[in-house]
């Protein structure tokens, strides 16, 4: 499918974008993953970088290489980090970088099903976060899609290199697949890697940030600790949410774990009833609203859990549910997280139920005498009846749009 179709539908839910005048993001991240001691015993032994050059052993021109491919050379740099750092993952092929230059990796069931994408590498990822792709009318499987990696990295060779503008929506649309297969992502960032430059863009509900290029060989500990940043056994260094834990049997999720704030302020772990989300967003930028059905095993109800993001300054919808706790017809606050912006557990079972079917008979009673006013009056056109609904949460949900500014910016500094 052409990139432009892709491009547009991504753009959309983009959000701003904002261009960072100096590295110091890019350096600032991932210190606590390797030492720069660590990191200069890795260059010193390194098959892929020359201490006497002070500079990784890419190739001059590609022309020349055998397989004429740009992506192999980065890919084995890439590799050797993983490995050396990330040794158990790496034994464990919870952490395998991976080339998927000439892979198509479908997109999610929202989108078009033409729509792929072939990042030059993936990291390819295991674990309680990850899973295989579900691909429907297929009988076999396919190992490798945005459910189970945990970044894409772009490879362009020095003079063939995309428009700023191009990159970014490159980078978007990998992005936004990835926040739609992994719904418990707080942020993704994507590596774009041109020649010896690297470029970080950085996905939030927010919108975009970008660095400006760096050298990678003048600072090759950024370089690395980038990469570990990416690759990282641990889930949070990823931009995924910890406290949203599943089993994985034969490579899917079967059931899962949401761990919150109870109402006595201390943790409290839900049962997921549904290993997918009940609703979510399918743009980057806005609210970032997702909710999710989990059993309380103690009470033996059933709640939905609902996390957002909102400006500082907006009041927390917990606050409006705080004071209508006890008000017929209005869901049931049981616990809020306002630090984490996990705002809610609301009591589907007692309070939406009966009122979306009061609301749907209600429909059909206006639209039944609707009808019957038409045809009583001559010449009145009448109106038909909706289609049938399978359910009145998913009618509104489909009319839903997202009129409400995104979260204040983070520090990015502070991140990772």
């Amino acid at each position: 499918m052409g990139f432009e179709e892709k491009k547009n539908l991504v753009l959309s839910g983009l959000g701003p974008v904002a261009e960072l005048k100096t590295d110091e993001f890019a350096r600032s991240i991932y210190h606590d993953l390797a030492s720069s001691s660590a990191i200069d015993n890795f260059l010193k032994t390194s098959r892929f970088y020359s201490l006497s050059d002070r500079r990784w052993k890419l190739p001059q021109t590609y022309s020349k290489l055998l397989d004429t491919s740009p992506y192999t050379p980065l890919r084995n740099i890439i590799s050797a980090v993983v490995r050396r750092f990330w040794r158990d993952a790496s034994r464990q092929h919870s952490r395998e970088v991976v080339d998927t230059h000439a892979t198509d990796l479908r997109h999610s069931v929202e989108d078009p099903p033409t729509h792929t994408s072939r990042p030059s590498l993936v990291i390819k990822a295991k674990g309680s976060s990850f899973q295989l792709p579900f691909l429907q009318n297929q009988k076999s499987r396919t190992k490798l899609g945005f459910s189970n990696i945990a970044a894409c990295i772009e490879i362009k060779v020095d003079g063939d290199e995309l428009p700023i503008s191009e990159q970014l929506a490159q980078a978007a649309i990998y992005a936004r697949q990835m926040f739609l297969h992994q719904p418990h992502r707080r942020f993704v960032r994507v590596l774009s890697l041109t020649g010896h430059h690297l470029r970080l863009f950085h996905f939030d509900r927010s919108g975009l940030q970008y660095t400006p290029a760096l050298d990678i060989d003048n600072d090759p500990h950024t370089f690395v600790r980038v990469i570990l940043g990416l690759s990282s056994p641990n889930e949070a260094d990823l931009g995924l949410d910890p406290s949203i834990e599943w089993k994985v049997e034969s490579g899917r999720k079967v059931s899962g774990t949401v761990t919150t704030r109870g109402a006595d302020d201390t943790d409290k772990v839900y049962t997921l009833v549904e290993v997918d989300p009940i609703f979510s967003r399918n743009r980057i930028y806005g609210r970032g609203t997702i909710c999710w059905i989990v059993s309380d095993l103690a009470s033996g109800r059933v709640l939905v859990v609902k996390d957002s993001w909102r400006l500082n300054e907006r009041t927390g919808e917990y606050v409006h549910l705080q004071e209508a706790l006890g008000v017929p017809g209005v869901a049931q606050m049981v616990s809020y997280a306002p630090a984490r912006l996990r705002g809610l557990a609301l009591g589907v079972d007692q309070h939406y139920d009966g009122i979306l079917r009061i609301f749907d008979a209600g429909i059909e009673a206006l639209v039944e005498f609707h009808d019957e006013e038409s045809t009583a009056t001559a010449g009145a056109p009448s109106i038909a009846p909706s289609p049938p609904q399978s359910s009145p949460l998913k009618r509104v949900r489909e009319a839903e749009t997202d009129t409400q500014p995104a979260a204040k910016r983070l520090n990015l500094s502070a991140q990772g």
